[in-house]
């Protein structure tokens, strides 16, 4: 069991038995995404640690090109919808994740 994948389902995020951070982060890391240190130097100085919703959208949406393939993927195999909200979710997740390894 220590070597497969932990995969949550959109029916455990959505019954409450993982949190939204736990779901997302999860879709990130297995999409391989990684940021640059300096983006995550502005993560770490950003007034809103939470929703992260201090730093300008048109950053994450220049991201979201970067990484929509992988995330696509990786929703596609949970069942999920892929959407641009949910990609910025995802990438969220590992923004916060990489800036104070939550």
């Amino acid at each position: 069991m220590d070597n497969e994948k932990r995969v949550f389902t959109r029916k455990e995020y959505m019954n409450g038995e993982v949190s939204h951070h736990e779901y997302y982060l999860l879709i990130a890391k297995d999409s391989n995404v990684k940021f640059s240190e300096g983006f995550i130097n502005e993560v770490r100085e950003t007034s809103d640690k939470e929703h992260l919703n201090s730093i300008n959208m048109r950053k994450f949406d220049m991201l979201w090109f970067n990484f929509k393939r992988g995330i696509a993927r990786e929703l596609r195999a949970r069942w999920d919808t892929f959407a641009p909200a949910m990609v910025i979710c995802v990438l969220k997740a590992m923004a916060k994740h990489q800036a104070w390894l939550m």
